[in-house]
């Protein structure tokens, strides 16, 4: 089996490892596979509806301990993997949501309202008796990057300040002053996500109230929807929900200090999982020095302005929650896996042969006594010799005839070739990093990958029949966590995820490779 290392990074970065069974691991967390079982995929085969004989949460079990006895976060990779395609289905229509969500039940649309503040959406449901609140991250649209812009913390709008709510008007629409002040009772938060979050506050409120009583709520989104989903968990949890698990990937910081302690003092901040790729910005830009102290300038410059101002220590925004930070790219093609391979077998034999030689000179020197040259013999003919080979010098009196414009002209054409190439290259990587279904959510459908094919390691049957078992089982595994086995389903065929993760297939010559005992590096 591909490692982990492996297939959550470049596959020029690190070839895979020969045992193609080994079970993943996760460090510094506890990666809890939970319900991922011989006999809970056996039970998929065929309808990937639930299996009755599992019983209800099986997703995330009553009394799941989010600490081990070491002292390490455990993180339910099902619901992690369940809530990552849930943040991707929230950029879809509501109609293809609708088409998507498998047995799910109690389906509702949120939308804020055309002329209030934001361009919030969400969308709710009831799945293995968990409420599930996905919340919609930002589209290229004017009214959610207003939002993600107005970065200022909405302790600002304790203070009645007619110019800042006149500004705020002109930026959001008339509108806004609708949620100002519902903004204004909740201090050290992100004023934008504040905004995004109250303009569909009653609606998800109203929506949890037709469910039954005690139905535990979870939480999720990517980049700005889950920045508000944790503004959201913090209000729903003080009106009384039951909040079981926060799982946001790729999302911001969504407050200072002051809302950290608030979170974490309502019990969140250990059922809170933040997914972050390393090549994926948005999380952390917020918390780069040059944020900062951009933050400070703009505070100082207000407090000339107006009375009282928020103390630069509570400027900086802060994470809640375990951050599990993994590598952005898995595998995306057949073609690249099989080309880790290659790698991994040249490698193999390069570092093979690197042993052959060191060995073989180590007893050429037992063997063999160089003798030791005589001082002056054959120096002239060595000299002689050295004179003949050596390069003729370059005549003093040539020069060249090009035009130097011309050269430099190239020359700058090139640097500036090269710096636009590498450019596109960042700014591709860094948009790449922070997709959710073909990173967030694909990277742990891969880590599942991994632990289905673990599992056959058992079987007695040979490699191939093993790797088609865990294929198959892979496919009724997506079914049911992607929902797109209803009638109709189409968003996993629509974002071209069908074949993915990519599944090892028995066409790859393991076998001459497996068998030589060399080869286990």
């Amino acid at each position: 089996m591909v490692s982990v290392s492996t297939l959550d990074r470049p596959v020029a970065e690190t070839p895979p490892k020969a045992n193609l069974f080994a079970e993943p691991t996760s460090s510094p967390h506890v990666l809890d596979f939970g319900i991922i079982s011989p006999p809970f995929l056996a039970a998929l085969t065929g309808s990937g509806a639930q299996p009755a004989a599992l019983g209800p949460r099986w997703l995330l079990p009553a009394d799941y301990q989010w600490v081990d006895a070491s002292g390490r976060r455990r993180i339910p990779l099902p619901l992690c993997e369940f809530a990552a395609y849930k943040a991707a289905l929230a950029y879809e229509k509501e109609s293809v949501i609708k088409r998507n969500l498998g047995d799910a039940t109690h389906f509702a649309f949120f939308d804020s309202a055309p002329d209030q503040a934001g361009d919030s959406q969400a969308f709710g449901c009831l799945d293995d008796g968990l409420a599930f609140i996905v919340i919609r991250g930002s589209e290229n649209s004017n009214a959610d990057w207003r939002i993600n812009l107005e970065d200022g913390l909405t302790d600002t709008m304790l203070q009645p300040d007619a110019k800042l709510r006149a500004h705020l008007k002109s930026r959001h629409g008339p509108g806004v002053e609708r949620v100002l002040d519902a903004v204004a009772a909740h201090p050290g938060r992100h004023l934008g996500f504040a905004i995004a979050w109250a303009v569909i506050e009653d609606k998800v409120v109203r929506y949890l109230a037709t469910l039954p009583v005690g139905t535990p709520v979870i939480l999720t989104g990517h980049s700005q929807g889950g920045a508000v989903a944790k503004l959201a968990a913090a209000d729903l949890a003080g009106r009384g929900h039951d909040i079981a698990a926060v799982v946001t990937f790729g999302a911001p910081p969504a407050g200072n200090t002051a809302f950290v302690a608030a979170y974490t003092t309502a019990g969140l901040d250990q059922r809170t999982v933040r997914f972050e790729a390393t090549g994926d910005s948005v999380p952390r830009i917020m918390r780069r020095w040059y944020y900062r102290l951009h933050q400070t300038a703009r505070e100082a410059a207000l407090s000339m302005m107006r009375q009282p101002t928020v103390a630069a220590s509570l400027l900086a925004f802060t994470p809640v929650g375990a951050s599990w930070v993994f590598d952005s790219q898995p595998v995306l093609s057949l073609g690249e896996l099989k080309s880790a391979i290659r790698a991994a077998k040249d490698a193999a034999v390069e570092k093979l042969k690197r042993i052959a030689d060191e060995q073989q000179k180590i007893a050429d020197a037992k063997t063999k006594v160089e003798p030791a040259a005589k001082p002056g013999v054959d120096a002239g003919k060595d000299g002689a010799s050295a004179k003949s080979d050596a390069p003729p010098k370059p005549d003093k009196g040539t020069t060249s005839t090009g035009d130097p414009r011309i050269f430099w002209l190239i020359i700058s054409a090139i640097v500036v070739a090269v710096i636009v190439f590498g450019v596109w290259l960042f700014v591709r990587h860094k948009l790449a990093s922070h997709a959710i279904a073909e990173r967030y959510a694909l990277f742990l459908s891969t880590l599942s990958y991994q632990k289905i094919r673990a599992l056959r390691a058992a079987d007695p049957a040979p490699d191939a029949e093993r790797l088609t078992a865990a294929n198959v089982d892979l496919d009724h595994y997506l079914t049911f966590i992607r929902g797109d086995y209803g009638p109709g389903a189409s968003y996993v065929r629509d974002a071209k995820l069908a074949e993915l993760p990519v599944r090892l297939q028995p066409d790859i010559d393991f076998g001459t490779y497996l068998a030589d005992p060399r080869n286990m590096v």
